[in-house]
C-alpha cells in the first residue's frame, strides 16, 4: 500500500473537498496521518478509504 501524506491544504486539493471539511474531522481525530508542528499531514490513500467505507453505509441506510 502506498502511503501518500500532504498537508491539509494540499489533500483538500488532491482530494477536490473543502479544507474546513478536514480540518474539522482532523481535530475530531478521524483523519489517518500525524501533526508535526503546527502542521497536520494527512494519509490521502487511507483517508480516501475511510470516507468512501462512511458513503457505502450511508447510502445502504
Amino acid at each position: 500500500m502506498d502511503k501518500r501524506y500532504f498537508t491539509i491544504r494540499q489533500a483538500a486539493r488532491e482530494m477536490k473537498i473543502p479544507e474546513c471539511f478536514i480540518r474539522a474531522e482532523a481535530k475530531a481525530g478521524r483523519v489517518p496521518g500525524f501533526k508535526s508542528g503546527n502542521r497536520v499531514y494527512v494519509d490521502v490513500t487511507a483517508f480516501r478509504d475511510i470516507l468512501s467505507r462512511a458513503n457505502v453505509r450511508d447510502a445502504a441506510q
